[in-house]
């Protein structure tokens, strides 16, 4: 069983950061990845091997994110007073995550105190050992992981109130003959609550990205994808675009989008050596996205 000094859960953009500050200063650090990607809303998708941002799509300047792009040597274009990567957002995760030890598809079940140090357990029956663990979930996944693990946190305390607001965001290519920046200027976004063109930040020429209001999200995001799709036609239509353009589409659903509140502190040590950090409590660099 592999010892760390510190196991971070969750390769996002602050568990990118605390194992980059972590290692630093001299420890041995793991971060352990639920899923296949990194950068959690940072996220950068493919469609016919061309790229599509599909999470935070720009970022707000901040002497936060100046700072972390020259420490990277990373040169951030504008767009409507925000930041964005050419040919990708992922690029800003794949360049931190450089020199760092990650584990991808490794989803922790199981936290366990052993003595002076935490035990986790893998889905996949793998085991770590370390001395801190910093959880970078969005909360109410950090929560269900600690839970779970019958580790006490009351259940009235604050961090519990943290909610979420859900995310649709439509994938689509368009026709070849239609120009995507004039689909963009000639819809009345209502329901929709953000579009962007990709061909305008390298990625796919024909890529739009159609990011839905939280309400309509909320209401629709549970349903069938089909009828999730049924009902975005029905927006699009409403938003005075013509569904005729679109010739191939992907729903995408964020279920933990954006946090309506925040927790005051940047971390919370939950039990010895165990904290919450990141999505959900006070964080310099997560505060900073634009969804």
């Amino acid at each position: 069983m592999n010892h760390y000094n510190t196991i971070i859960i969750g390769a996002g953009l602050t568990g990118l950061q605390l194992a980059k500050q972590h290692q630093a200063a001299g420890k041995k650090v793991l971060i352990l990845e639920k899923s296949k990607g990194l950068g959690g809303r940072i996220a950068t998708r493919r469609i016919d091997e061309m790229g599509f941002d599909h999470g935070a799509l720009k970022l707000n300047p901040s002497e936060n994110f100046e700072k972390l792009f020259q420490e990277l040597n990373l040169k951030p274009s504008t767009l409507e007073n925000g930041i964005y990567l050419a040919g990708g957002m992922s690029n800003l995760a794949k360049t931190m995550a450089a020199g760092l030890e990650i584990l991808r598809e490794k989803k922790v079940t199981q936290l366990k105190r052993m003595d002076d140090q935490w035990q986790l357990n893998c889905e996949d029956q793998s085991a770590f050992t370390a001395n801190e663990v910093i959880l970078t979930a969005p909360v109410p996944q950090a929560l269900e992981l600690i839970d779970s693990s019958h580790i006490a946190l009351a259940a009235d305390h604050p961090i519990r109130s943290i909610r979420y607001t859900k995310a649709l965001i439509l994938l689509a290519v368009l026709k070849p003959e239609i120009n995507p920046q004039s689909t963009v200027q000639q819809s009345t976004p209502s329901n929709t609550h953000r579009i962007y063109a990709m061909n305008e930040r390298g990625l796919h020429p024909q890529g739009l990205v159609i990011q839905f209001s939280p309400d309509f999200s909320e209401l629709h995001f549970e349903k069938p994808e089909t009828e999730i799709f049924s009902a975005i036609q029905v927006a699009l239509t409403a938003d005075g675009f013509d569904l005729n353009a679109i010739q191939k589409h992907e729903v995408k659903k964020w279920r933990y989008s954006i946090a309506t509140s925040t927790y005051p502190e940047a971390s919370l040590e939950v039990a010895p050596k165990l904290y919450l950090a990141g999505d959900g409590l006070v964080s310099r660099y997560l505060r900073s996205l634009i969804p």
